[in-house]
C-alpha cells in the first residue's frame, strides 16, 4: 500500500505559556536570506530572537532547515531562510526557495473552486457526478462538492487503493483512480461525520479542470497565483510543469528525512532526485516560497480573490464539523467565536503551515525540508509569543 500523509492538524489555542519559549530551540544559522524591513527597531529584535529560537532547535548551517515568514496585514515583520535547501548542492534556503507545500495546497484548491462559484460556473451545491459522471450514484446522495470540500463525504483514501495502473505508464495522475474510485464503497454515508481525507480534494482538481475547461494548474496559475502576483508558485503536475528559475534565481528544495542519524532526501525534482511516482494535483503539489506567500497572505486579507461573502463561506464549518470550512482549519474560542485560521501538510520531508492569527492580527507561514524532525506547532507558539514581544502593532 502507497503511503501519503497530508493529516497533521496544528491545534493553537489564544494564549500560550512563556514556560515553553525555550523549547525546541537549535541549529547554527547560514547567513539570512533577503529580509525585509528590518530597519524598524522592533523587526531587528524579532530577527534576532528567532534566530536564536532556530539555533536553539538544533537546526544546522548543513542541514535541511526551515524558512520562516511573520507578517501583518500592512508590512512583513520577518522573512527569513535558515539551514539548506539542497544538502547535495549546498544549497541555502533563502525567501525564494520553493518548498512543497503538501495539504496547505488544499486551501488554494477550494479558493479555486469558490472563484468558479463567483464566476457561475460551478455551484458548491452542485452534485459532483455533474463533472465527473464515471462516480457512481449513492443511495443517500447526492454528493455535492459542498461535502467534498468539507471531508464529510465518505470517499475512501484513493491513496489506500492498490493496483492502481499509471495510464502514462511512469507516475500516477488525478484520472487514474476514476475507474477503481468508480467500484469503491463509501466508508460512510455522506455527510454522517467528518474524516479528512484527501480524494476530495484530488477528485476536486478534476472538478476544477472540467468546470473552467483548462489543466489544473492552468487555472490556479490565472486565477490566483498572477492575480495574487505570486510569481515562482507553480502546481508540479509533470515534469513539464518546472518552471525555469528566474532572476534572481529561486532554487527548490529537496523534502528530506532523518534514518540513522543521517539526512535521506526523500522528495524531489528530477534530474537531481528520481522521477516521483505521485503527481496528483488539489490534495497538494503545489511548490510556492515565502515571498509568494507574503503576496497570497494580502490576496485573502484583502478579498483580491474572492467576494467577501465567499470568504465568508470558505470559514465556516460544517454541522459535523466546525472546526473545518471550506479547505481551511477553523480555530474558535469557548464561546464559539473564529479566532483563527489556516492550513497545514506534511508530505515526503516537507512540513508545512499557513496560519492567520486574527486575535493578534498576524500571519505566520513555515516552510521546512527537515521531515519529522521539526514539531512546526510548537515552533509555531514560541514564534507566536516572539511576534507579541517584539513586534506589537
Amino acid at each position: 500500500m502507497r503511503r501519503r500523509e497530508r493529516i497533521a492538524v496544528m491545534r493553537p489555542g489564544p494564549a500560550y505559556s512563556m514556560a515553553v519559549l525555550l523549547m525546541f530551540v537549535s541549529l547554527l544559522l547560514p547567513p539570512p536570506a533577503r529580509a525585509q524591513n528590518d530597519s524598524a527597531p522592533g523587526n531587528r529584535a524579532l530577527k534576532a530572537a528567532v534566530a536564536k529560537l532556530v539555533r536553539d532547535a538544533g537546526i544546522k548551517s548543513t542541514e535541511p532547515g526551515i524558512a520562516v515568514l511573520a507578517k501583518r496585514p500592512d508590512r512583513v515583520l520577518l522573512m527569513e531562510g535558515y539551514g539548506l535547501a539542497d544538502i547535495a548542492a549546498k544549497e541555502t534556503i533563502t525567501s525564494c526557495t520553493r518548498f512543497e507545500l503538501a495539504s496547505v495546497s488544499k486551501s488554494f484548491t477550494a479558493t479555486a473552486v469558490l472563484i468558479l462559484q463567483d464566476r457561475g460556473l460551478l455551484s458548491i451545491d452542485d452534485d459532483v457526478r455533474k463533472f465527473i459522471p464515471e462516480l457512481p450514484r449513492h443511495a443517500n446522495g447526492p454528493l455535492r462538492i459542498r461535502d467534498m470540500l468539507r471531508h464529510i463525504s465518505g470517499l475512501t483514501d484513493y491513496l489506500a487503493l492498490d493496483s492502481i495502473p499509471k495510464s502514462n505508464g511512469i507516475y500516477w495522475v488525478n484520472s487514474d483512480y476514476l475507474t477503481a474510485l468508480s467500484k469503491a464503497p463509501l466508508d460512510f454515508p455522506i455527510g454522517q461525520k467528518y474524516e479528512y481525507n484527501n480524494t476530495n480534494y484530488m477528485l476536486m482538481a478534476l472538478v476544477i479542470e472540467r468546470a473552467a475547461k483548462k489543466p489544473f494548474g492552468d487555472v490556479l496559475r490565472d486565477e490566483i497565483f498572477l492575480p495574487a502576483g505570486m510569481k515562482s508558485t507553480f502546481v508540479y503536475s509533470g515534469p513539464a510543469s518546472i518552471p525555469a528559475n528566474a532572476a534572481p534565481s529561486c532554487n527548490n528544495a529537496v523534502g528530506y528525512e532523518k534514518e540513522k542519524g543521517r539526512w535521506v532526501a526523500s522528495w524531489g525534482f528530477p534530474p537531481g532526485h528520481q522521477q516521483p511516482e505521485h503527481l496528483e494535483v488539489g490534495d497538494g503539489a503545489i511548490w510556492s516560497n515565502l515571498e509568494d506567500m507574503a503576496k497570497w497572505d494580502t490576496a485573502l486579507r484583502t478579498n483580491k480573490l474572492l467576494k467577501p461573502a465567499s470568504m465568508t463561506l470558505a470559514l465556516t464549518g460544517s454541522r459535523r464539523e466546525k472546526g473545518y470550512g471550506l479547505g481551511w482549519h477553523l480555530y474558535h474560542d469557548d464561546g464559539g467565536t473564529l479566532y483563527g485560521y489556516g492550513h497545514d501538510g506534511y508530505w515526503e520531508g516537507f512540513n508545512t503551515m499557513y496560519y492567520n492569527y486574527l486575535t493578534s492580527n498576524h500571519s505566520v507561514v513555515l516552510l521546512s525540508n527537515r521531515g519529522r524532525a521539526i514539531d512546526l506547532d510548537a515552533f509555531w507558539e514560541k514564534l507566536s509569543e516572539l511576534i507579541e514581544t517584539h513586534a506589537k502593532e
